[in-house]
């Protein structure tokens, strides 16, 4: 697969579909934010495909241009063999993508809409989150994930699910650390399924290296300076 990824530098929505890439050894190229802005202010009849905004991706072999985080994953996920190849294991694996962008839009209460209060942060981090994690945590439990094996779907090798689970959870407790504790009490088995997707030798390499340059960046901007200060309130 010959493809190009544009998306802000961040973890956040583009490493559902980077983590999938890394994890295959695919090369792919990425783009500034100046090309984003520009594909994403053009008039719609001049854009390659009718786009609002970023993850967008192009695959040059097919000259297939598109965005939306859920689909792309979807698309790469079939071409590169993440998928189980059971209607309903893979309908229900979208289903948990589908959650996970929930979740991205909830802890950026709804993609930066309004910034956090702190009474709106409690509910959110105490009651909806603490759910989010516990939902995770039981489906994965009744396909046999445990504290030391298993996978989402009960499949012998790992698929978008898995790596998904990793890209929402793992990349927000890795960039927020405070929030570690709480996917360790409400969700123990996704906890551990994260730390062995960390240790996978691509996504290590992968990771490692973007921490070193992003360090603990996790969505960036106001939302995220808002988030962090009420984590700080929390303590």
């Amino acid at each position: 697969m010959e493809c190009r990824l544009y998306y802000w530098a961040v973890p956040f929505r583009g490493d559902f579909i980077r983590l999938i890439l890394e994890d295959a050894g695919i090369k792919y190229q990425e783009h500034s934010p100046e090309e984003i802005i520009e594909i994403k202010s053009q008039p719609i009849k001049n854009q390659l495909f009718p786009v609002m905004a970023p993850p967008f991706f192009h695959d040059l072999q097919n000259d297939l241009f598109f965005n939306q985080m859920p689909a792309i994953v979807n698309y790469i996920s079939h071409k590169l063999g993440y998928v189980t190849n059971d209607i309903i294991k893979d309908t229900l694996g979208l289903k948990l993508l589908l959650d996970c962008n929930d979740i991205l839009a909830e802890i950026t209460n709804l993609n930066g809409s309004q910034m956090w209060t702190h009474d709106d942060w409690k509910e959110f981090r105490f009651n909806r989150l603490k759910r989010w994690m516990e939902i995770f945590e039981e489906f994965g439990k009744r396909y046999g994930l445990s504290s030391d094996s298993g996978t989402m779907l009960g499949t012998e090798n790992i698929t978008f699910v898995d790596l998904a689970t990793y890209a929402v959870f793992g990349t927000m407790t890795r960039c927020i650390p405070e929030l570690k504790n709480d996917l360790n009490i409400n969700s123990p088995n996704i906890s551990a399924l994260c730390d062995r997707i960390y240790a996978r030798k691509n996504i290590s390499l992968y990771l490692k290296e973007k921490q070193e340059l992003w360090g603990d960046l996790y969505c960036g901007g106001q939302i995220e300076e808002s988030i962090r200060k009420m984590i700080s309130l929390d303590k």
